[in-house]
């Protein structure tokens, strides 16, 4: 039998269907002018909340009444609530990944194991609300969270004006993760692994996968099904060239729990049961190449998340993606300065992971926690391998889970397989995750 969730969801999708036709032709916003029939009653509900008249206006009520929380920040720690007179809020917080990374035969004479200390990521989270349908975001982190550049500058991660009207339709302006594969949509602090997938990197972005653009979106069933499309700045190099910009979407049916929000994890920790299916691709006109012969961009993924709670035996997590990126021959972009700069994303890539969280708590002095050994697999067979870029990759992981996505420790040991040019070499990682 059909839950009420998923009844919801199949009333309210097919509903929505119509009624985002109707919007489209009218083009009305919340004050609900000039409307009538079935519409008038849905834009008055989404005023104020009266005269809530027919289907559409009894589904939406209940769906506000399930989950009034549709979890659309990135950061979801604790962090510090500040209420600002009746409606306006503010939420505070902060992320920290740290690590010891040793590469074999990468010492300054290229026969040692080297050592170096990491700041991977320090972030600062800012979040909150103007009213109740008017909300902001703003979070950075350092300049070296991409692995180049000097780690002591910050920069601007996310910085997000949102309209969120319902569930059906919310609006966002400014620089965020555009619809995209699950990877980029949790980002390094909500992944079952600490290193991020390389097998992702042919999606562009400004930094840790943001740009700057525009994004609708919207979820029925409380996350059981979700969409996002966007425009985006995308490639921006040209001197002389089409200014193109960046097209993105992204669907996502969870046939399990659900999983609200524009952004999702890539594991619960047994908070959820999942099987999540999810597609996206970004297109862009004139992307790479020459002025003389520019070419287009068009990056697509599917991925799966797999993770169940196995109560006293704990929880099992399994994950893939799959993506092409296809820059229609084109290895290279001409830049501003009249520089070609390679690309070498085009191609095919993908990953598999499988990790198991044991359902016992064990202490460390006063410390409890749980251990999640993983396995991952990460194959980027380029058309156009550069020298010494990796293709394929193995990891061997083991995380402490001491408060979910706050507070872990992980020990990882790899092996990475470089295109044409360079040997194969180990690595071993320990690192902290931080977030409060």
């Amino acid at each position: 039998m059909l839950s009420k969730r998923w009844i919801i969801a199949i009333v309210t999708a097919a509903l929505g269907i119509y009624q985002t036709q109707s919007f489209a032709q009218v083009g009305q916003d919340r004050s609900g002018q000039n409307v009538i029939g079935h519409d008038q009653a849905v834009q008055a509900y989404l005023s104020d909340g009266s005269n809530q008249i027919g289907t559409t206006a009894i589904v939406s009520e209940v769906l506000a009444e399930e989950d009034e929380d549709k979890s659309s920040s990135f950061f979801t720690g604790n962090g510090i609530d500040i209420q600002i007179g009746n409606n306006a809020s503010v939420k505070v917080g902060a992320g920290l990944r740290t690590s010891l990374n040793l590469v074999e035969d990468d010492s300054p004479n290229g026969s040692q194991w080297s050592s170096d200390f990491n700041l991977d990521n320090l972030r600062l989270y800012l979040s909150g609300n103007v009213v109740d349908y008017l909300g902001f975001e703003f979070n950075t982190d350092i300049n070296n969270a991409n692995g180049f550049d000097d780690p002591d500058d910050i920069r601007v991660l996310d910085a997000v004006g949102k309209l969120e009207v319902n569930e059906l339709f919310n609006l966002w302006l400014g620089r965020f993760l555009p619809p995209s594969d699950r990877s980029n949509l949790s980002g390094p602090f909500y992944l079952n692994a600490y290193e991020f997938p390389y097998v992702q990197f042919g999606y562009p972005g400004i930094l840790q996968g943001r740009d700057d653009g525009a994004a609708i979106w919207g979820q029925v069933g409380e996350g059981a099904f979700k969409w996002q499309v966007g425009m985006f700045k995308g490639t921006d190099g040209f001197p002389n060239g089409d200014d193109h910009r960046m097209l993105t979407a992204r669907l996502t049916l969870n046939l399990l729990d659900p999983e609200p929000g524009y952004y999702n994890q890539s594991t619960y920790y047994g908070e959820k049961d999942i099987l999540a299916l999810g597609v996206a691709m970004m297109n862009q006109n004139d992307a790479t190449g020459t002025i003389a012969d520019p070419e287009d961009y068009l990056g697509w993924n599917i991925d799966v998340l797999f993770e169940k709670n196995l109560d006293s035996d704990g929880v099992l997590s399994l994950e893939s993606a799959y993506y092409d990126f296809d820059d229609n021959g084109a290895n290279n972009m001409e830049i501003a300065a009249g520089d070609l700069v390679d690309m070498n994303r085009q191609g095919e890539s993908f990953f598999i992971l499988a990790a198991y969280l044991f359902p016992d708590q064990v202490a460390m002095g006063n410390i409890e926690g749980q251990f999640q050994p993983y396995f991952r697999f990460m194959d980027f067979d380029r058309d156009f391998p550069a020298n010494g870029e990796t293709e394929e990759g193995l990891d061997f992981g083991l995380n402490y889970i001491i408060d979910g996505h706050n507070a872990q420790i992980s020990v990882v040991y790899g092996r990475r397989e470089p295109g044409p040019g360079a040997g194969n070499y180990d690595l071993v990682r320990i690192a902290a995750q931080l977030q409060f």
